[in-house]
């Protein structure tokens, strides 16, 4: 019956493009967490993840999950996986520059938490997000949203201290993007 399930959860998102047209808010906890559940086909909420991706994955979507799919390449997920990167470079394809900048402290702020939080995914999130706002840097709006994230207040008080601390973290990572991006930078500084 699961599998039924997610196999109608497919059909529809597929029947109602527009359902995915524009990336939904998720938290960088929920961010993290779907996806982990992606990676791992075992996971008791693997299906959920996947069909939440369908719907909302985005360029590291693709970058993590074409690595399930060259482990798996004759499981029984491999059409879902399939389907999700199709999804995801449907929607990248379509993306306007004010679409990629909107990414950008989402993204930033998801790899902050798993640095802070030691997530399986810390190494592969930190060094993509860093990598992906570098090479696209002169995108128009991308140094701007890069100084909003710099400047912004760190005076909201958040209830889970992990949150501040990405916040903190997500802040040098601009840094480090600048500086890396800066005429002065030999070859570039090295990104994490």
């Amino acid at each position: 019956m699961k599998t039924f399930a997610s196999a109608t959860i497919l059909t529809l998102l597929f029947m109602f493009p527009t359902l995915g047209a524009e990336p939904r808010n998720i938290s960088p906890k929920d961010y993290l967490k779907l996806h982990i559940d992606a990676y791992n086909p075992s996971a008791p909420d693997w299906e959920t993840a996947m069909a939440k991706l369908l719907e909302s994955g985005d360029a590291f979507t693709i970058e993590l999950i074409q690595k399930l799919k060259a482990h798996n390449q004759k499981s029984k997920p491999a059409a879902t996986v399939t389907a999700v990167i199709d999804a995801a470079r449907k929607r990248i394809q379509s993306e306007t520059d004010a679409g990629f900048v909107k990414h950008i402290e989402p993204w930033l702020q998801a790899a902050a938490l798993a640095d802070v939080t030691c997530s399986p995914l810390e190494g592969v999130l930190v060094y993509w997000a860093l990598k992906t706002v570098r090479q696209n840097i002169d995108r128009p709006g991308v140094r701007i949203e890069l100084a909003r994230i710099k400047k912004a207040s760190d005076a909201k008080v958040d209830a889970e201290p992990m949150s501040a601390l990405a916040r903190k973290r997500a802040k040098l990572y601009v840094d480090q993007i600048l500086k890396a991006s800066s005429p002065d930078s030999a070859g570039g500084a090295r990104l994490q």
